[in-house]
């Protein structure tokens, strides 16, 4: 019986994947297990970056380095998100495979500007 319920548990863990499509957010595609995201990378001089990771300000696309730096690069007219291919991955150490799952719509967002801090007035 044990086996059977530890079977069962396994099988729901495994089919997580399989219950994601393009209608699932971002943070539910991010926290499941065994599933990639191929996204298209945006280059910033040196700097190759996913969009996954950059943001929008004016038309300007934002992002920031490894080093910590921030960098900017002209939008791309029109570009206002990508696809993003999602991937299943499936197998074990020595041989694994990544299945297409669905391809979903990422929108670049706006850049958050920091809070604005509170001056100190002397008297």
């Amino acid at each position: 019986m044990l086996t059977l319920v530890a079977s069962l548990g396994l099988l729901s863990a495994a089919g997580g994947a399989f219950a994601l499509g393009p209608d699932s957010s971002w943070s539910e595609i991010r926290s499941t297990p065994n599933v990639r995201i191929r996204a298209p990378m945006i280059f910033f001089g040196a700097h190759a970056i996913s969009v996954t990771d950059i943001c929008r300000r004016g038309d300007k696309l934002r992002a920031q380095t490894s080093e910590g730096t921030t960098v900017e690069v002209p939008q791309p007219s029109g570009s206002r998100g990508y696809d993003i291919e999602v991937y299943r991955i499936e197998g074990g150490i020595r041989r694994t495979r990544e299945i297409l799952l669905f391809i979903k719509w990422f929108d670049i967002p706006a850049c958050r500007e920091p809070a604005e801090q509170p001056h100190d007035e002397e008297n």
